[in-house]
């Protein structure tokens, strides 16, 4: 080796952005923020889609328990009146409080009970027909 070769090998080489970019380090740490990154996007998703689900399900139960009991209620239409029913309606189920909308019809097709707006004022009545036949649904609006 001569000494011009030996001088030459010793001189540190200048590192280029290109140089860094293929290196171990800055690779491992794009890999392992792109996983990060991935299992973050992948999780929220999960807990996104669980939550949904779950509070479906709950408003789909709560639903269906305030069906039953209304039913129960309208068993006996004919003994209590129709007064009592209305007074158990708005004293037990709340409607207007919980933000739902009830509306209960005799067997000819009159109103027997239909809920007003809800105090925080988050939907209107009337306009519940229309919404109906806008929703995911897509059922027809059976009531005028």
């Amino acid at each position: 080796m001569t000494s011009f070769q030996t001088s030459r090998a010793s001189i540190p080489r200048e590192t280029t952005p290109s140089d860094k970019a293929r290196s171990i380090r800055f690779r491992m740490t794009v890999w392992y923020a792109g996983l990060l990154a991935g299992l973050l996007i992948l999780f929220g998703a999960f807990a996104y889609a669980g939550l949904e689900h779950y509070l479906h399900e709950m408003m789909i139960e709560s639903l269906a328990t305030q069906a039953q009991q209304i039913g129960e209620l309208l068993k006996n239409v004919d003994a209590s009146g129709e007064a009592y029913i209305i007074d158990e309606v708005e004293e037990h189920l709340a409607p207007e409080s919980r933000s739902r909308f009830i509306r209960t019809t005799r067997p000819g097709g009159g109103t027997l009970f239909e809920s007003g707006p809800p105090k925080d004022r988050g939907f209107d009545p009337a306009m519940k027909c229309f919404m109906a036949s806008l929703s995911r649904f897509r059922r027809p609006c059976l009531w005028s």
